[in-house]
């Protein structure tokens, strides 16, 4: 990449420290070894903590006491029984003649023991 282009870049860069971008190696900024090392990455993962701990407390009014608490111990709320027995197997069924492109994700690799950069050359 062109130094020219990284100075363009360095503003949208910038501004997706504030966002949930998390590709270390399409942000010079979120690479950046010395910046992760000061904290730059626990800083944003403390940040979008205490973001979803808000939008959770703003809709807590919304549950009952025990989805609150079960959401709280398991991550989940899981309502058994939810639809009628013939609804529920429609659904089932439905899903199950769904045909639907499939999708991958690949997670990066950590870089290795001593690299200065995340990342790739």
């Amino acid at each position: 990449m062109t130094t020219a282009l990284r100075w363009l870049l360095a503003p949208v860069w910038a501004a997706q420290i504030f966002t949930g971008a998390k590709s270390f190696c399409d942000n010079r900024i979120l690479g950046d070894v010395r910046l992760n090392e000061r904290g730059l990455h626990v800083w944003r993962v403390r940040l979008a903590n205490r973001m979803a701990e808000a939008r959770r407390a703003k809709l807590a009014s919304r549950l009952s006491p025990e989805d609150r608490a079960e959401f709280a111990a398991n991550g989940f709320i899981l309502k058994r029984n939810f639809l009628p027995e013939d609804q529920f197997r429609a659904l089932v069924d439905e899903i199950g003649r769904t045909e639907a492109p499939v999708r991958e994700m690949k997670q990066a690799t950590p870089s290795p023991a001593g690299s200065r950069s995340i990342r790739k050359s």
